[in-house]
């Protein structure tokens, strides 16, 4: 197991990334959700 200090020490390293994973995944969600709701629906058919 990873002592205290050493999963700190990660976490700190790695925390910028954090942000920006979640805005990126953020932006895939929208895009898949609003990109779709605004189809026309009589072009689907």
């Amino acid at each position: 197991m990873a002592s205290r200090s050493a999963t700190s020490a990660v976490a700190t390293r790695y925390q910028h990334l954090t942000a920006q994973v979640r805005r990126d995944i953020a932006q895939r969600v929208g895009g898949l959700l609003w990109d779709s709701a605004t189809e026309d629906p009589e072009a689907a058919s």
